[in-house]
């Protein structure tokens, strides 16, 4: 009867100690499922203008002010455009000068995001005109 008691007894503990770490699994769980996780956000802009037609390089400009982060945060938002998903947007038609716009995302996590632009002729995305107005404004 002892080796039967013995064994009994370390099948109940064994089997109250799983049911302890699973019920401490499910709180750990639900505690950390309600947390939203930190975004990255947008700390510097690098982007460039050239124009088709001149021969003049392309300059790359850094923006660090938050007034101007902002200000492209709220333009990507308006038009539902992800960095690094959405790669480039630009005119269906073309034409002879088009404007092409490189910008670089550096966000607080590390990671970067490239897209870029093309404005020329009549066709063109509302956000690729918003965004050669917005870097042309920080250029003056």
């Amino acid at each position: 009867m002892g080796a039967w008691f013995k064994a009994h007894t370390v099948a109940v503990l064994v089997g109250a100690a799983i049911i302890l770490l699973a019920i401490i699994g499910v709180i750990f769980f639900s505690l950390n499922s309600t947390r939203t996780p930190a975004m990255a956000t947008i700390t510097k802009v690098t982007y460039s203008q050239t124009q088709a037609g001149t021969n003049a390089a392309p300059v790359n400009v850094v923006i660090t002010s938050s007034t101007k982060i902002a200000a492209l945060e709220k333009l990507l938002t308006t038009y539902e455009i992800q960095p690094g998903v959405t790669d480039t947007l630009g005119s269906s038609t073309g034409c002879v000068g088009g404007l092409t716009s490189k910008v670089t995302l550096a966000y607080s996590d590390g990671k970067k995001a490239d897209f870029s632009t093309y404005v020329c002729g009549t066709d063109n995305p509302k956000f690729s005109v918003a965004l050669s107005e917005l870097l042309a404004s920080w250029a003056a």
